[in-house]
């Protein structure tokens, strides 16, 4: 599922940018699951009929000393990674693995989440601000 979620991303990417490396799956698996674990993170997995359909990944935020300086102490939590299997968008899958995803970082203690999104993953953008993201923070880039 970790595949078919890069696969989609690359499909979308405008400037074709992203990429699947040999091993994407594995390897960003196994990358993903230590920073879970480092961070007091959780995956969700949503099945239908024993199959996966969709994913979330969340943890709790690490607090840098420029955060210590510029912010209110708050404990933040991140929702790294949220994807449902394209047949199966529109269902509110995603919507209740967000909501899920938070209900678990606030038991943690969490007063805040935050996630990123492609500025072109306008699907992405709906599903969220459908469920009360608003944007925050805007990076942006060019080639040289």
């Amino acid at each position: 599922m970790v595949t078919d979620c890069q696969d989609c991303l690359m499909s979308m990417d405008p400037e074709h940018r992203m990429k699947r490396g040999e091993g994407f799956g594995p390897e960003y698996v196994k990358i993903m699951l230590q920073e879970i674990a480092e961070q007091s993170g959780t995956i969700l997995i949503c099945t239908i009929d024993n199959r996966p359909v969709g994913f979330a990944a969340s943890f709790i935020c690490s607090r840098s000393a420029y955060d210590e300086l510029e912010y209110k102490p708050e404990r933040m939590g991140r929702i790294s990674e949220l994807y449902v299997v394209k047949e199966f968008r529109g269902n509110g899958i995603g919507s209740k693995l967000l909501s899920a995803s938070e209900d678990i970082l606030r038991a943690q203690g969490c007063t805040r989440v935050d996630l990123g999104v492609m500025s072109w993953n306008t699907g992405a953008h709906m599903l969220y601000k459908k469920n009360g993201y608003a944007e925050q923070y805007i990076r942006m880039s060019k080639p040289l």
